[in-house]
C-alpha cells in the first residue's frame, strides 16, 4: 500500500505544472489575485457574448456561431479553470501539500478548453478565407449547420486529446505539439492568403473593375479584420507559454526557479485572453454592443 501511495504520489508530481513545485513565493499570490480578477471578468464578458448571440437574430450568422463556440470556451475557463487555478495558486502559497485529484482536475479542464479554443482559432481563421475566396457563393459552401456540426466535431476531438492525457502524457504532449504546429500553419496560412486577395481586390478598385461587389467586400474585409485582432491577441498569449513547453522538452534541466516563475507567468497570460476576446468584439463590432445594449435593456425578449 505504502509503494502504491508513493507509486501516486510520483505521477501526480510529474505532470504536475511545474508552478506547484514553488512555494509561499510572492509571484503566487499576484497571480492568484490577477486571476481572480480575470476570473469573473472571463465569466460575466463571455457569458453576456454567448447570451447576446443567442437571442438576436442579427447576429445569427456562420461567422459569429464560431465565434459563439469561442466564447463557450472563454466562459468555461472563467467559470472553472480560473477557480481551480487560483485554488492551486494558494495552496502553494500557503505551503500545503499537493492535491493529486485537484492537479487533474485543472489539468484535464484547462487542456480540454485552451485546445477547444486553438482549433476554433483555427476554423475561424479559414472561415474567413473561404468568405473572401469565395465571396458571393461563400453561403453555399458554408452553412449554419455545417458549422454547427464543425464545433461538435471540434469538442469531441479536444475531448478525445484530453483523455490521451490521462492515458500517457508524453503521447498527449507529442499529438498536442503537432497540433499546434499544425493549427498555427493553417492559420498564418489562411492570413496570408486572405491578405493577397485583399491587395487584389484593392488593386481591381484602382483600375475601376467590379465595382458592384465592392460595398460586399468591403464589409467581408472589415470582418476579417475583425476576427484577425482576435487571433492574433490568442497567439500572442499562446506563444510565451509554448515556446517555453518546447525549451522544456528540448532541456530537461529546466526546473529551475526562474523557468517555474516563466511557467506560472505565461500560463496566467493564456488563460487572460479569455477576458480579452468579450472586449474586443465590444470594441470592434458595432452590431454586438448593440445586441449588448438590448440584452441590459429587454432581459427577457428576444430581438429580431
Amino acid at each position: 500500500m505504502a509503494a502504491l501511495n508513493t507509486s501516486s504520489n510520483a505521477r501526480c508530481i510529474m505532470e504536475t505544472p511545474m508552478l506547484l513545485l514553488l512555494e509561499a513565493d510572492a509571484a503566487l499570490l499576484i497571480n492568484a489575485i490577477f486571476n481572480g480578477i480575470i476570473s469573473a471578468s472571463a465569466t460575466a464578458g463571455n457569458l453576456l457574448i454567448i447570451f447576446s448571440i443567442l437571442r438576436s437574430s442579427a447576429l445569427h450568422s456562420t461567422a459569429n456561431f464560431l465565434l459563439l463556440g469561442l466564447a463557450l470556451s472563454d466562459f468555461g475557463v472563467g467559470l472553472v479553470v480560473e477557480p481551480l487555478y487560483i485554488t492551486v495558486l494558494i495552496t502553494r502559497y500557503q505551503r500545503f501539500p499537493i492535491n493529486c485529484t485537484l492537479v487533474v482536475i485543472y489539468n484535464v479542464s484547462s487542456s480540454f478548453l485552451v485546445v477547444i479554443s486553438m482549433f476554433t482559432i483555427t476554423a475561424i481563421s479559414i472561415d474567413r478565407y473561404l468568405a473572401i475566396h469565395f465571396h458571393l457563393r461563400y453561403p453555399q459552401f458554408v452553412t449554419l449547420k455545417k458549422v454547427i456540426y464543425l464545433q461538435i466535431t471540434l469538442w469531441a476531438t479536444s475531448a478525445l486529446l484530453t483523455l490521451t492525457r490521462l492515458a500517457s502524457f508524453p503521447i498527449y504532449l507529442a499529438v498536442g505539439m503537432v497540433l499546434i504546429v499544425l493549427c498555427f500553419f493553417l492559420t498564418c496560412l489562411a492570413y496570408s492568403r486572405i491578405f493577397k486577395v485583399l491587395r487584389r481586390h484593392q488593386a481591381q478598385i484602382q483600375n475601376q473593375i467590379s465595382s458592384e461587389t465592392t460595398p460586399k467586400m468591403k464589409q467581408l474585409k472589415n470582418s476579417v479584420i475583425n476576427t484577425f485582432y482576435v487571433v492574433f491577441v490568442f497567439l500572442v498569449c499562446f506563444l510565451p507559454y509554448c515556446c517555453l513547453t518546447v525549451i522544456i522538452i528540448i532541456n530537461s534541466n529546466t526546473r529551475s526557479k526562474s523557468f517555474m516563475l516563466l511557467n506560472l507567468y505565461s500560463t496566467s497570460i493564456i488563460l487572460f485572453n479569455s477576458s480579452l476576446n468579450p472586449l474586443i468584439y465590444w470594441w470592434r463590432r458595432r452590431e454586438f454592443r448593440e445586441a449588448v445594449r438590448q440584452t441590459f435593456l429587454n432581459p427577457c425578449c428576444t430581438n429580431s
